[in-house]
């Protein structure tokens, strides 16, 4: 029997419902890509206007669909190759309390045996996932273009107060 605790860590970041789409041979997809500059390998950020002109254009399309998010797939990696019994990961990130994206979520942060914690959002602000749109080029490179949701108004480095993170061996933030 293990008597040892784990090692704890704190993450923040944005939990993003990763949406992928593949260029090839889908001249109506390489438009879209091509119109927000997404070369192979380039990651660039949604406006609001743009999150909701990149969802009109790819709407229809077939996709595959996971959640994601940088931080989050590294500490699950991380939790994976650990084990629950030498690493406790707790997850701070902006995720609705009900709907498709808050289920994909949160059984990826399960299955990952990392601890979700909701943001509390600012009176007046709903809470909204991050999008990302992947796009697979014909050489197998991608790119994304990702909506940020509502995180900038809740993931505020003001809110990480020195008590939070007392109890943790790490912090992560992103």
């Amino acid at each position: 029997m293990n008597t040892k605790k784990p090692f704890r860590i704190f993450s923040t970041d944005i939990s993003t419902v990763d949406k992928n789409y593949s260029l090839i041979r889908n001249p109506a997809l390489q438009a879209v890509a091509d119109s927000y500059g997404c070369s192979k390998g380039s990651k660039d950020q949604l406006n609001d206007a743009q999150f909701a002109d990149v969802a009109a254009r790819t709407s229809g399309n077939r996709f595959t669909e996971f959640a994601g998010g940088s931080s989050a797939n590294t500490l699950a990696t991380l939790s994976k190759l650990m084990g629950k019994e030498a690493v406790d990961i707790d997850f701070l990130s902006v995720v609705p309390e009900k709907g498709h994206a808050a289920a994909l979520i949160d059984a990826a942060m399960k299955a990952a045996e990392l601890n979700l914690v909701r943001a509390k959002m600012p009176e007046g602000v709903e809470a909204q996932e991050a999008t990302s749109y992947i796009f697979k080029h014909e050489n197998g490179d991608k790119s994304s273009l990702t909506h940020p949701g509502t995180a900038r108004q809740a993931l505020k480095k003001y809110m990480l107060k020195p008590d939070m993170m007392k109890d943790y061996d790490a912090i992560m933030v992103q």
